[in-house]
């Protein structure tokens, strides 16, 4: 028996100045497959969100808009095996992450999810000094532009930097205190 493996490419957006190396692990993973006699195709998330999607027995995601990760459930509901599941990525949205760190006992610094288009309210900042500097963080999905993640030294910077999301569209920050110390990035 054969089986057939599905590849899902990441939307260019959510991988800015990285599409072609994103692509590039992609397509490494699915010829190893390949090279193992499984049968392998690849798809680009937009064709993957709007049409009925090849059969897979497997299928590997690498894509994170609200409209893929609907059909990738789907095809996870009926009956696929998914590395990183739908819920897997979504949990990696900001909304979703800090708070499931925290319920998992995850030591981190303490952060609000806040609208960004609303005056800042500082019933939802308790907890966070902000004279003691903070990060001012797209709320919805990890960085995308440089701008989307700014430190704030104060109230003042913080509303500027909230105004600026609101302009461009993003609707929510996570604002978190900042920890100073020396930065690992994985």
């Amino acid at each position: 028996m054969s089986h057939k493996a599905l590849g899902i490419y990441r939307e260019p957006e959510f991988s800015p100045g990285k599409v072609e190396a994103d692509a590039a692990i992609l397509d490494a993973t699915m010829a190893e497959l390949k090279r193992e006699g499984v049968e392998i195709q690849t798809i680009d998330a937009v064709s993957f969100a709007a049409g009925a999607p090849p059969r897979a027995d497997l299928v590997l995601p690498m894509c994170q808009g609200p409209r893929a990760l609907k059909r990738l459930a789907a095809v996870e509901q009926a009956g696929a095996i998914a590395i990183n599941s739908a819920l897997s990525i979504r949990n990696c949205y900001r909304d979703l992450l800090a708070p499931g760190l925290e319920r998992a006992g995850v030591p981190t610094p303490a952060g609000a999810l806040i609208p960004a288009d609303e005056p800042l309210d500082a019933r939802k900042l308790a907890g966070l000094d902000l004279s003691a500097g903070v990060f001012v963080k797209r709320g919805d999905l990890h960085a995308l532009a440089p701008e989307d993640v700014q430190r704030a030294a104060d109230r003042a910077e913080v509303e500027a930097i909230l105004a600026n999301f609101a302009r461009r569209g993003v609707r929510f920050a996570y604002v978190q205190q900042e920890v100073v110390g020396r930065v690992v990035k994985f």
